[in-house]
């Protein structure tokens, strides 16, 4: 990361990937070195918490989404948290068409309001949050149990220091199946297993950006094979015990063969 800054640079952008958090204490680090903002995207790392502190406390600014697949949903959008009252002002003008009161613009604004029934939505999902961490968890810890013994898969972990949010339960193929992704999760889908594949195409490869002329970066070959073995099994708080010895015994089949 730090060979990649520059005299341009003006923020690290650190994604809690799945919801595990990144390593914050480095990055912080390393931005109050070259005097860079930190702005934390996580989308999917609401509940998260890193040597005992809440994501969504750490930085300058934490993006969370609540779009209807995430830890908590107000039906779309999202929430930024900020410790800084100049900043949370200039996003709340932000926010309605960069208005500094009721129709006098100042700066460049969108309308992002959210609608006060998404509102009240996303203020009774909170109250639910701790239980449906806990149940992520616990099938999390579960199905990391059932699936320790296969040598060609390797499972998710939480290192000591963090707490996962369990958004998403990725594991990755390895060995002589590293190679076999699409199919193992065809064939899981075919059993009613809601695997998925997060993400297939890396950024740099999205054909927006190939249209934009940015130039295909060869260095990076390890994005690129993550993007080819990695998939998703289900840990929602829905899940059950059954459901979860059903995806290990399914995979563990799957991968014998």
């Amino acid at each position: 990361m730090e060979r990649k800054i520059t005299s341009r640079s003006t923020a690290i952008v650190p994604v809690h990937l799945y919801g595990l958090p990144a390593e914050m204490s480095s990055i912080s680090r390393l931005a109050r070195e070259h005097g860079l903002n930190v702005i934390e995207d996580a989308a999917q790392a609401l509940g998260a918490e890193y040597l005992g502190k809440r994501i969504g406390s750490l930085s300058e600014a934490t993006c969370f989404s609540f779009y209807g697949v995430k830890n908590i949903t107000t039906g779309e959008g999202g929430m930024i948290t900020t410790n800084d009252g100049e900043l949370a002002e200039r996003l709340r003008s932000v926010r309605v068409h960069g208005e500094e009161r009721p129709y006098w613009a100042t700066r460049l604004g969108h309308n992002y309001r959210m609608t006060e029934i998404s509102a009240a939505i996303g203020i009774a999902q909170l109250r639910k949050l701790p239980g449906f961490l806990e149940r992520r968890r616990r099938n999390a810890r579960y199905i990391s149990g059932r699936l320790s013994g296969l040598r060609k898969l390797e499972t998710p972990v939480e290192p000591k220091d963090r707490k996962h949010a369990w958004h998403l339960y990725t594991v990755r193929l390895r060995g002589a199946n590293a190679g076999k992704r699409n199919s193992v999760v065809k064939r899981l889908r075919a059993k009613n297993i809601e695997a998925s594949v997060y993400y297939e195409t890396p950024v740099h490869l999205q054909p927006f950006y190939r249209r934009l002329g940015i130039p295909y970066r060869r260095d990076l070959l390890e994005t690129e094979r993550a993007a080819r073995q990695v998939f998703s099994l289900p840990v929602h708080p829905s899940v059950t015990e059954d459901d979860l010895d059903e995806v290990a015994v399914t995979l563990e089949k799957i991968l014998a063969k």
